[in-house]
């Protein structure tokens, strides 16, 4: 038989490799992963489950909510392996067989989950979301299908699937984030489904409105929403702490964009013309506060695109003619290369 000892050493290295590289989450991903792959092996060798338990991976991935890239998540996952090692541990002291069922892991991992430390809580966001320092993810997948998706690549790494989910578990981030010390603009920003379209015509109602509840209920935190399909944005009624944005990466998406937010009462409006992909020209940019510009970055399917700086230059004139703010995205680094006439 395996001694567990030898895998509760394994967790701890794993725990410790966490420590050391905090800011690396896809190669904790994958170190985790490796040894969840290799503990279900010699778990099932030393036929330390007994034969009416489900095998531990799928157990731990309905329990711990993936995709695994969130840090809450991760934990769940980590410590729930630590607590059965241990149950199995207490048992082999006791001189007890060596087995844990079903219904042990599944205990175990509720308790996990329902501890503090643990309860949902948003996700710090990188550079390529910077106008945002966090990200709140109570649906995830899309139908949208965009060639230059991330958010698709990230979930065939970490995620079961990435159809249209709900995660009612997430609902509660909001009040358990504590809020951020800094009084930088933007700094309580959170980007509202970085991995889906909750306007996606998919998308049921009472999804969008769960969400919006907790919007409504927690004015201290700023939230952010974007969508590439902006006609079912007018049917709400936005609270004051939303800014509302819709995607424009080509010209073909502006007319629906401007209509639906001719009737759109919302604090912020903007508009996301990321990645740019072609000349854009706006009928009426009134109804706006705000543009985002940026280049496409790379993706499984598409390489990185730069847009021409004559686009950017358009795009960046026409909205200060209507007195709005322009953010350039760090993947924009495209800019004016003019030489003069001698």
């Amino acid at each position: 038989m395996v001694r567990c000892d030898d895998f509760y050493r394994k967790w701890q290295k794993a725990g410790n490799f966490c420590e050391k590289h905090p800011k690396t989450a896809e190669r904790i991903d994958i170190f985790l992963n490796e040894i969840i792959v290799e503990l279900e092996t010699e778990i099932a060798k030393s036929e330390i489950l007994s034969g009416d338990s489900r095998p531990i991976g799928p157990v731990l991935t309905e329990g711990a909510s993936r995709p695994l890239i969130f840090e809450h998540d991760q934990n769940v996952r980590q410590k729930a392996y630590k607590q059965i090692v241990k149950a199995v541990e207490e048992k082999v002291i006791d001189c007890k067989r060596p087995q844990v069922t079903g219904r042990e892991v599944e205990s175990i991992i509720k308790e996990v989950k329902e501890k503090p430390s643990l309860r949902s809580q948003f996700n710090k966001t990188n550079d390529n979301i910077e106008w945002a320092p966090y990200s709140w993810n109570p649906v995830t997948g899309c139908k949208n299908d965009c060639p230059y998706c991330y958010a698709r690549d990230i979930a065939a790494r970490f995620m079961p699937s990435f159809e249209p989910t709900f995660h009612p578990e997430r609902l509660t981030a909001p009040e358990n984030t504590p809020l951020p010390v800094s009084a930088k603009p933007g700094a309580n920003n959170v980007f509202v489904c970085s991995m889906a379209d909750l306007f996606g015509d998919w998308v049921p109602e009472e999804w969008i409105t769960a969400v919006l509840d907790q919007v409504e209920k927690h004015p201290e935190w700023n939230f952010l929403f974007l969508t590439k399909n902006p006609k079912r944005l007018p049917n709400y009624t936005w609270p004051k702490n939303a800014w509302i944005g819709a995607t424009v990466d080509s010209q073909a998406r502006v007319k629906a964009t401007e209509e639906a937010f001719g009737r759109i009462d919302a604090p912020v409006r903007f508009v996301s013309c990321e990645p740019l992909l072609e000349p854009v020209i706006f009928d009426d940019l009134s109804f706006f506060d705000w543009m985002i510009i940026g280049g496409r970055s790379r993706n499984s399917r598409m390489p990185e695109f730069q847009p021409e700086w004559e686009w950017v230059e358009s795009l960046v004139d026409q909205a200060r003619k209507s007195g709005l703010s322009i953010y350039f995205k760090p993947n924009l680094t495209v800019r004016p290369r003019e030489y003069p006439i001698s």
